[in-house]
């Protein structure tokens, strides 16, 4: 007997915040959505690494760049919302709660960082998280430049 599957198609948001300080890369010339990361912008490439297909919602610093960062984005995520703000947010939550009006809470959300490549399998990734109500990618590092919670030995192992 054959098997015969479907593939869902379940409409996400991506927001993508990226007005805050960037103080970890205050040495460089341009904002860190700038930096250039193997011949693209960091915000750019950080982005198609992430691997996910849905309304994308950038949350950008309105500054002598935006013009060429927005061109980029629409070009690589047709349809995608860009809000350029004025002010630097304290990070990467307080950045995201600027779309809290345009997401929709029926459809899937995800908020990823606008400077990290990430190498994974997403798929892999959406079918594991989406057997709950929630999920969040982590990491284990000794590195303090990541938003981070310390665990000792009541934090699980995985």
């Amino acid at each position: 007997m054959a098997a015969f599957y479907a593939l869902i198609n379940i409409v996400m948001h991506i927001v993508i915040p990226a007005a805050g300080k960037g103080s970890r890369f205050k040495s460089y010339s341009v904002p860190k959505t700038m930096i250039d990361v193997d011949g693209e912008p960091m915000l750019l490439k950080s982005v198609k690494s992430l691997g996910f297909e849905g309304t994308y919602i950038f949350i950008i610093q309105d500054n002598n760049y935006t013009d060429d960062i927005a061109s980029k984005l629409f070009v690589n995520f047709p349809g995608c919302k860009i809000a350029a703000i004025d002010w630097e947010t304290d990070g990467a939550a307080e950045t995201a709660l600027i779309a809290k009006d345009i997401i929709n809470n029926d459809q899937e959300l995800i908020i990823a960082n606008c400077d990290q490549i990430m190498d994974w399998d997403h798929r892999e990734m959406l079918k594991k998280v989406r057997r709950f109500d929630a999920g969040l990618a982590v990491l284990r590092t000794n590195e303090t430049k990541h938003s981070y919670k310390t665990c000792w030995s009541r934090c699980p192992n995985q």
